[in-house]
């Protein structure tokens, strides 16, 4: 533990004489750094984070598209996501498997109601309301924050008309006004009781930038509008989700949902003609994992934000390769240091353990600054990707996945430009520094002669240059021997980007020679043009110089 302390202590003094080099470094790692950071929470809310529900494992999705809003006739390769209200119900009573097996609305928006409450200074306001079946609440296992929620019992013909709202509507329309439960407010002209409040923090059955206001039962859905698809079985306009029993096996499952499928639809008048026939016996569903709910926004947004996650690791791999010329070159103005203190019987892996531990302690201060960079960055993301955004379910502020995610990202950025250079810098032989201080040794024995001789005593106009270590021929070739590894390694990281550009742009051939020799000639002059201009400036340092800074 103290050689631990005393390698920080040693950074901290290298990094603060070296306070240019510092800030470039930290400023640098800060971009690289911010900019994945920035992007991750859109990746994790999106991409990785599941419903805010109970054992989200256990949720099975029925279909796996995002079709919307109101379909019919036959759908593409004949696999059904939507479904008739009248075909969940069916699915729904011959699948026991499933211990809760829940419908949904596909297709709900702003002004999708109008809501106004019992006060008389009341206005109407226009929000978003989603018809849920009545076990909705019960197969996401989800308890109120206030009142109650949904049950069967108030998705029956004759029930009294009940809705649950949201907590973020509560909050941001009403001021958490208790009075809210229990009261009446006027849905498109429907009085319609507030039987409870959702728990805060969910946001409904799939993430999305308009969550719901309002949660209203499937029986309502004739009074609602103008018109009526509650009962059409020919519109196809609700998507299911359930919770499978323990044990339950997928594939036998979708296997008998298809069967059933085709049971109810060979009844339709459609796929009673002739040319239909071949249309129904494919006719089937597919069940997927259900733990993120509809995956709407996830198969609209997930490859732009695949892409930009590839955008923002070429980022910072480009900030370590800088990085890592920097630290190399630095090393390189230190290698008669480093020689001595071999000399002295100092041992390369201590050497090696100091070096890095400057190269991190260097990356966790750029993931500091890269965190202030990534929460404006993550705002600016989020305002430009959702502009009218009301309560959108992604939060800017640093969480701790944020956190974990930046500190492990700057200790690997550490690691990654620190271990070269200290390998590098730390091979000084101990030879090194005999061949510097007899040179010195034979400069400090001429000015003596001048002395005796009568002449002033004072530095020579033709002193030569001394070049203790690495002579400039050698940090040349070493920066090209860098330079040849950098293409090594950046041409097939350019084909794959190309690759992935034509995957998901579809403008640019994989194969196209113009586009790879463009991409060759772009990798080889930043490689030399990074490692040569860095070999030559360290190439006229003067180590007696270097060493009485260091």
């Amino acid at each position: 533990m103290n050689r631990f302390m005393q390698d920080v202590q040693y950074a901290l003094r290298q990094l603060r004489k070296a306070s240019g080099f510092t800030l470039t470094a930290v400023l640098t790692l800060a971009l690289g750094i911010g900019a994945n950071a920035a992007i991750f929470p859109l990746v994790h809310a999106v991409l990785l984070r599941n419903l805010p529900v109970a054992d989200p494992k256990t949720l099975v999705r029925v279909g796996d598209t995002d079709d919307c809003c109101v379909n019919g006739g036959t759908p593409d390769e004949n696999k059904y996501s939507l479904f008739a209200y009248d075909l969940y119900k069916y699915l729904r009573d011959n699948t026991p498997e499933f211990e809760q097996l829940a419908a949904m609305q596909a297709g709900f928006g702003y002004g999708s109601v109008t809501a106004r409450s019992s006060k008389p200074d009341a206005l109407p306001k226009a929000l978003r309301g989603e018809l849920v079946s009545g076990n909705y609440f019960q197969t996401f296992g989800l308890r109120p924050y206030a009142g109650r929620l949904l049950a069967s019992t108030d998705d029956v013909e004759g029930a009294p008309m009940a809705a649950v709202m949201s907590y973020q509507t509560w909050q941001r329309d009403y001021a958490l006004d208790p009075n809210v439960v229990g009261s009446t407010f006027v849905l498109n002209t429907n009085p319609v009781t507030i039987v409870g409040i959702t728990p805060p923090g969910f946001y409904g059955d799939r993430m999305t930038d308009a969550p719901p206001d309002f949660f209203i039962p499937m029986v309502m859905e004739p009074v609602m509008g103008p018109t009526s698809i509650l009962h059409k079985h020919g519109a196809n306009w609700v998507y299911v989700l359930g919770r499978v029993k323990p044990g339950t096996a997928l594939a036998p499952l979708q296997a008998k949902m298809s069967g059933s499928l085709r049971a109810w639809l060979a009844q339709l008048p459609l796929y009673q003609r002739e040319d239909q026939k071949k249309n129904l016996a494919q006719s089937h569903v597919v069940l997927t994992p259900g733990g993120v709910g509809i995956e709407n926004m996830q198969q609209e947004y997930g490859k732009g934000l695949k892409f930009l996650m590839w955008i923002s690791a070429l980022v910072l791999l480009i900030a370590c390769a800088n990085i890592a010329n920097l630290v190399l070159v630095r090393g390189l103005s230190r290698r008669a240091e480093t020689s001595i203190r071999m000399a002295l019987g100092a041992q390369r892996k201590r050497l090696i353990r100091q070096m890095l531990t400057e190269s991190v302690l260097l990356s966790r201060l750029g993931g500091v600054a890269g965190l202030i960079v990534a929460y404006s960055g993550t705002k600016v993301l989020l305002a430009m990707a959702f502009p009218d955004a009301t309560n959108l379910p992604i939060d800017a502020s640093t969480s701790p996945a944020v956190l974990f995610f930046a500190f492990g990202l700057s200790l690997l950025t550490g690691l990654v430009f620190g271990i070269a250079p200290a390998w590098v810098t730390s091979s000084s032989e101990p030879a090194e520094a005999d061949d510097a201080s007899t040179t010195c040794a034979h400069r400090h024995a001429d000015a003596d002669l001048r002395c005796t001789a009568g002449q002033q005593c004072k530095p020579s106009l033709r002193t030569v240059r001394l070049t203790p270590g690495l002579a400039p021929a050698s940090r040349t070739s070493e920066a090209m021997l860098q330079a040849v590894i950098g293409l090594a390694i950046g041409v097939p990281v350019a084909l794959l980007c190309v690759r992935f550009v034509q995957s998901q742009l579809y403008s640019v051939a994989g194969h196209d020679a113009g586009v790879l020799s463009f991409a060759i000639a772009i990798l080889a002059f930043s490689a030399f043009a990074a490692g040569l201009i860095p070999a030559r400036r360290a190439a006229s340092t003067d180590p007696v110089k270097a060493l009485r800074t260091e």
